[in-house]
């Protein structure tokens, strides 16, 4: 019976990270005001289901640059990465300091919603995340 509870928990607690509910296009470009290119490839997501949403996105060079400078990222002076909740993602795609590496950062806040977008031009990756009001709207 124990076996039972703590399997059933364990699946409930797994279902708030669903990774098969797919990156929202639309929900990420009506918070942020940022449209994605149309050449992209999603290598990990996350949402929580109530208040985290997280996504790591592949991009080709020509568009990594252009959507960099289309979108007014800044660069990144430390590349201290604790402010993401990157434990969320698969530890194959966190972000990786290195002696060439060149990070860009958007932070953002609208009304109850925040967001972070940092792009590695040598990779050509991009992680987001949001962070959006609970259920109770705080």
């Amino acid at each position: 019976m124990r076996y039972l509870q703590v399997t059933i928990l364990l699946l409930l607690f797994s279902s708030c990270f669903d990774r098969n509910s797919g990156f929202d296009k639309k929900f990420y470009e009506e918070v942020t005001g940022i449209k994605f290119p149309l050449k992209y490839k999603v290598l990990d997501t996350y949402d929580n289901g109530e208040f985290l949403t997280g996504t790591i996105f592949q991009f080709d060079s020509t568009t990594m640059k252009s959507f960099v400078t289309q979108n007014h990222f800044d660069t990144l002076k430390e590349t201290n990465f604790h402010f993401f909740n990157i434990n969320l993602f698969d530890k194959k795609f966190q972000p990786q300091k290195k002696e060439r590496s060149i990070f860009l950062i958007i932070w953002k806040s609208k009304g109850k919603r925040n967001w972070t977008y940092l792009a590695d031009v040598n990779t050509n990756r991009l992680w987001t995340e949001i962070n959006y009001p609970d259920w109770a709207n705080n």
